[in-house]
């Protein structure tokens, strides 16, 4: 492209300078990794071409490309479904390692929430207990109070007949 706009080349040879050669020559360079590609294939199945000859086809780093090339092609083509054949169980592995990472999570949450349940259960019942326990002294007071008074009531009722008694008898 260069040696177009120039109209030179590196070697200082005219080149005639030409919008159709412009355009090629970038199409060209557009078009070169599709060209390599195919160069590669084209020198297997037509070797005796003189094409081939060419420094550009016999250089270390051509010669580096048309090998990994070769061997890509040479692997086997697997379809979308060979590769998810392939990649299911991976999968199942990987869906059942979260299974199992969520069941043990929530089991261990369980186990601290049955914990909390537990230890606020026990807490509840020594207040129960200790409320019983309260109601039952309370409630053996009152008896004991009620039970003086009715004493008291019975001996001023008692007191009071037998102060009625002597004193009509007295008179």
């Amino acid at each position: 492209d260069t040696a177009i706009e120039m109209g030179k080349t590196t070697r200082g040879e005219p080149v005639e300078v030409n919008i159709a050669a412009r355009a090629f020559v970038r199409l060209l360079i557009r078009l070169r990794p599709v060209l390599l590609q195919d160069a590669v294939l084209w020198k297997r199945q037509h070797p005796h071409y003189y094409l081939w000859s060419h420094s550009l086809f016999a250089s270390p780093a051509f010669l580096q490309y048309e090998k990994e090339l070769l061997e890509v092609l040479a692997a086997p083509d697997t379809t979308s479904e060979d590769r998810l054949r392939t990649m299911a169980p991976l999968i199942a592995e990987q869906i059942q390692t979260y299974a199992a990472a969520t069941q043990s999570y929530f089991d261990q949450r369980t186990r601290t929430i049955q914990m909390d349940v537990q230890s606020s259960m026990k807490v509840m019942m020594e207040m129960y207990e200790a409320q019983r326990q309260q109601q039952a002294q309370q409630l053996f007071a009152l008896q004991n109070a009620l039970k003086g008074i009715f004493g008291f009531l019975v001996a001023s009722a008692a007191g009071g007949a037998v102060t009625g008694t002597t004193s009509n008898s007295l008179d």
